[in-house]
Formats: structure tokens, C-alpha cells, sequence
């Protein structure tokens, strides 16, 4: 085969993370991805900050930084509005590599990218994954899902810990989720043949959320305690998923294996609305607050044990009465369950937060709605307010400081979809402490335990090893991060012409390929129109939305 024509497979391990993967290939029990090690290249993945599942996964198959591609949380600021709307494949704003691909006259299959429904429109085919409202709308082509129906009749979109009562039955519906999803990921493979394919599997990254705390030491082979055992099986699992999936595509194909992060312990969750309310920061409307009535739960969430964690934290928060005093409902001294985005003060507020892991967004005048904060001179002065604070906080169970670092959103992102970004971002404790975007003013202080049963919580860095003809052999790369996957592969795979903010990563393929492919490229066009973004109907919002809750990452 002509290395121009050779297949580019692309293994996505969602949550897969150095600390575990590595020392258990080189060890043996990885032998698939330890030959990986042995025969190809290796390193530590960056992922973004923040390094969450939207974010990143959009970084990965765009090549472009967030300001570019606009795509930051699971949700986002309706336009002219402080509430918050889903986002999906059609909020972003920069083409993914597989169109590139079609636009070079090959082909593309991708199985379960996160957040890729709607299903995009390629030369190959699309099966959607995480936030699939229904697996009938996430295919494409769309007579497609016939044969995955014949086929695998039994297939899963995702399985979460917060939809059981008991880890038992999660732990064999996880591994029942990845044998069915490579059975379908076989068949489409065998089926089309495509030039390069892109299944996504995420069992790793469900179990370490649930099972995390329960391996004491990621370094021992055997853990701790028995669970820790249920976090090993799954990366063996994966391992000879992935070993099948060679076997599948040949030795002439060249192999990449990627996360879209890292992984490691959740210690606690972090209200940072309170926190600046304590600033005198953020300030709730008495009249709004008297007259508030929460919405009553939906039917699936009021009864159903997935969601009960939400329900009942809402319940624990409900005691008390409205003190009388309109300067006590302004501080927000009153039950949780009215201290809602709908009950803020906007004209006296001047930064609120909102989202996964930790963002500041300033009420600005000229963007927000109401906003109270003048851009230039007052803008700057809120944010170092807010950064002094921040810089001074402590966890009141240990008397340490919680914050490692607040990025001002200019050092990160830049683009057209830059005024998306929050003002700050702040990260804690390596990611161990996070904000949750189910949960923004739930919280009488600034921290408590995670308001679900998760003891994982997501790392700066992934995995990345490649093997093939044309991939180097026996060394560590360093210095590469998600934003330069996609310029890479195009680069394997001879398609230049197009823009990214990542970089061509050649210190993973040979000399020779690199010297030969130089001379063979083929330029593409970029793509410059995009579909107007598509909202979920009400049905598949309330879908996507219980999910979400049940994640602990959606109110």
C-alpha cells in the first residue's frame, strides 16, 4: 500500500491517564498497548484548560484553541440572557478532520466521539456519542442505523454510576457497553473500510469517576481495596479491544491511541457563587426572592434513583424561613433552593460563576444583559478583586490554600468565539476540588463533599502512544498537546492547506516517512460555512438535561 493510502486508525480511551496506563503496559498487563511502548512512540497527552469533555474533545478533532472553535462547557449563555442552553456538534465553529479528509477524496468513520450529535455530514459515516439524545438521530448516513439495529441490536450511547442504586450492576453494564460498542465498531470497519477511523470508548473514564478512590495507589498493579480490582479490568478490557482492533485494520495501518485527559482523586466541590457573595460580589433581589417558586422536578428526576442525589440535596436545603430583613435575602442568608440565577440582583452584582471545574464570569456592561461592570479600568479591577480572593482562600479542614492558578481568558484562548470564554478560570488543587454545574448555589458555605458519589475527578494530561510503518520507534514525546492531533494525523495521512493553532507533532513519525511525505502533500480547501447552531427539541433536552444532572454537571 502506498503510504499516501495507508489507514490512520485512532483509538480514543476517554479518561485514560498516564499514572495507570503506562505502568501497566510496561509491566505485561497491557500487552497490546505495552508493544505500543516497545515498538512505537509514547507520552503524556495535554489536554485544556479546563481539561473537560466538551472543551476537549472539540480541541481534538479541530486542531483549533476554544476561542476559535467556541466551544468551552456543556452549556452556554443563551444571547442575551444569564441562563444557560446545551451545546452540541453545531455550536462549533471550526470543521473537524474528518472533513478535511472528505474534502481529499477518502474517507471517514468515527463510532462515539463525545458531543458529536448532531451527526455531521461526511465521505463515510457518523455514529454519534455522549448526549445522543436517541441513537435512531445520531447516524449518518441515516439508513445506517438500520443495519446497527439489525446488527447490535443491544448497542448502549453511555452508561453512568449515577444511574444505579449499586456498583454491581454498573460494572457489568460498562463492560457490556464496550463489547457491544466494538462489535458495532468491528462491523462498520469490516462494512466501509474507511481511511481513517475514529471509535471512542469511555468505560475507563466511567469507572474511574466511580471507582477512584478505591485504587489507594495507582502504581501498585493490584490497588487496594477489591474495587480497585474493577478499574484494572477495564483498561485490560480496553487493551484487548484495542488488540482486536488491530488485528482488524492490519500491520500496514498506522495506530494512534489518545485521551482526552487524565484522571485522579475528587475531594471536594466548590461554590464559588458563594464565594462571592462573601466578596459582596454577587447580591440577590428581595422582591425576586419573595416571589420565586422553584419549579417543581421532572416526573423522570422526582421518582427515578439516577437523579435522586439532586432531588435530595435540593430537599436538605429547603429548611428554614426568609428572614425579614431585606439586607440578610440581598447576602443570600436564605434557603438554597431560592438562590437561583433568576433571584440575583444584576444591577448589584459584579461577577458570578457558572460551569464545570471553575469559572468567573464579570457582569459587563455591554455584553450581559444588566450588566453593572464598565469594560477598561473597572473590568481589570473586579478580576483582580476577584483574583486577591481567590489567591487567599482556604479549605477550612486543613488551613491550606485551595486555588493553583486563575488564568486571565486572554492567556488561553483567542479567536472569534472568544467572548464565550469566562473572564477567569481557576483551577484547585490539581483539579481534586471543582465547581458543578448542577449545584452553582446549592451550598450554604463555599465547600462540601461532591454532591454526587463520584471519587475521580479529570487531570491535565492524557495518554498518547502510535505504532505503524510509518511512527518512530522505542522513544518518549514530549510537549504535545490535543490541539495538535488533528494536524498531525492530516499530515500522516498527506492533506495539507488548512490552518490550525496546533502544531504537526513529526517527532512521532520516522525520518524517512517525514522526508517522503514533504514531498506528497495534497492541499485542501478550508471550510468557512458552518450550519446556524441547532437547539435540542424540548423532548431531547429533557433527555440530555436528566443526564446531565445525573452527572452532577447540569442543573
Amino acid at each position: 500500500m502506498e503510504t499516501g493510502r495507508r489507514k490512520f486508525v485512532v483509538f480514543g480511551l476517554d479518561g485514560a491517564t498516564p499514572e495507570v496506563l503506562f505502568p501497566l503496559a510496561r509491566s505485561g498487563h497491557l500487552p497490546h498497548f505495552g508493544r505500543m511502548m516497545e515498538e512505537g512512540v509514547w507520552g503524556r497527552l495535554r489536554s485544556t484548560i479546563h481539561p473537560l469533555t466538551p472543551q476537549a474533545w472539540a480541541t481534538f478533532v479541530t486542531g483549533m484553541n476554544p476561542g476559535k472553535h467556541g466551544i468551552y462547557d456543556f452549556g452556554q449563555r443563551r444571547a442575551g440572557a444569564y441562563s444557560i442552553e446545551l451545546v452540541n456538534s453545531t455550536h462549533r465553529r471550526a470543521q473537524g478532520l474528518y472533513s478535511a479528509v472528505s474534502a481529499a477524496k477518502m474517507t471517514a468513520g468515527t463510532v462515539n466521539i463525545p458531543m458529536s450529535y448532531p451527526p455531521e455530514q461526511f465521505g463515510g459515516f457518523n455514529v454519534t456519542g455522549m448526549h445522543t439524545p436517541t441513537l435512531d438521530k445520531g447516524v449518518w448516513p441515516p439508513d445506517l442505523y438500520a443495519e446497527i439495529v439489525k446488527t447490535v441490536p443491544d448497542y448502549r450511547i453511555d452508561v453512568m454510576c449515577h444511574w444505579y442504586e449499586g456498583y454491581g450492576e454498573f460494572i457489568r453494564d460498562v463492560h457490556e457497553m464496550m463489547d457491544r460498542r466494538m462489535d458495532l465498531v468491528e462491523y462498520l470497519f469490516r462494512r466501509f473500510s474507511p481511511d481513517l477511523f475514529i471509535p471512542v470508548f469511555v468505560g475507563v473514564d466511567r469507572m474511574q469517576h466511580a471507582l477512584w478512590n478505591t485504587l489507594e495507589d495507582p502504581d501498585s498493579l493490584e490497588g487496594g481495596k477489591d474495587l480497585s480490582k474493577e478499574i484494572l479490568k477495564v483498561y485490560k478490557k480496553s487493551d484487548d479491544i484495542f488488540g482486536r482492533m488491530v488485528e482488524l485494520a492490519g500491520e500496514d495501518a498506522n495506530f494512534l491511541v489518545m485521551s482526552d485527559h487524565g484522571f485522579g482523586s475528587l475531594k471536594k466541590d466548590v461554590y464559588l457563587n458563594n464565594f462571592l457573595r462573601d466578596l459582596g460580589l454577587l447580591r440577590f433581589d428581595p422582591v425576586k426572592v419573595r416571589s420565586y417558586r422553584p419549579p417543581e422536578p421532572a416526573v423522570e428526576s422526582s421518582s427515578d434513583p439516577r437523579h435522586s442525589w439532586h432531588r435530595d440535596l435540593l430537599n436538605r436545603s429547603e429548611a428554614g424561613a426568609l428572614p425579614e430583613d431585606d439586607e440578610a435575602v440581598a447576602r443570600g442568608e436564605v434557603p438554597a433552593r431560592l438562590r437561583t440565577f433568576e433571584t440575583v440582583d444584576w444591577k448589584r452584582t459584579r461577577a458570578y460563576s457558572h460551569g464545570l471545574f471553575g469559572n468567573i464570569f464579570v457582569n459587563l456592561r455591554g455584553r450581559e444583559p444588566e450588566g453593572s461592570v464598565a469594560p477598561g479600568r473597572e473590568y481589570e479591577e473586579v478580576r483582580s478583586l476577584v483574583r486577591s480572593g481567590l489567591e487567599k482562600l482556604r479549605d477550612p479542614d486543613d488551613g491550606l490554600p485551595v486555588v493553583d492558578a486563575v488564568y486571565d481568558r486572554e492567556d488561553l484562548y483567542w479567536g472569534p468565539q472568544f467572548e464565550k470564554a469566562p473572564d477567569l478560570l481557576v483551577v484547585m488543587r490539581n483539579y481534586s476540588y471543582m465547581t458543578r454545574g448542577a449545584c452553582e448555589f446549592l451550598g450554604d458555605g463555599v465547600f462540601s463533599a461532591p454532591a454526587v458519589n463520584h471519587s475521580g475527578n479529570h487531570r491535565m494530561h492524557g495518554v498518547l502512544l502510535a505504532r505503524g510503518p510509518d511512527i518512530d520507534s522505542g522513544k518518549e514525546v514530549r510537549g504535545i498537546g490535543l490541539e495538535d492531533l488533528a494536524p498531525t494525523m492530516l499530515f500522516g495521512m498527506g492533506i495539507s492547506g488548512l490552518e490550525f493553532d496546533g502544531k504537526i507533532a513529526k517527532s512521532i513519525y520516522n525520518n524517512k516517512f517525514i522526508e517522503h511525505r514533504e514531498r506528497d502533500l495534497r492541499p485542501v480547501k478550508q471550510v468557512e460555512e458552518y450550519v446556524d447552531p441547532v437547539s435540542y427539541d424540548d423532548h431531547e433536552s429533557d433527555l440530555i438535561r436528566e443526564r446531565l444532572r445525573s452527572l452532577g454537571y447540569l442543573k
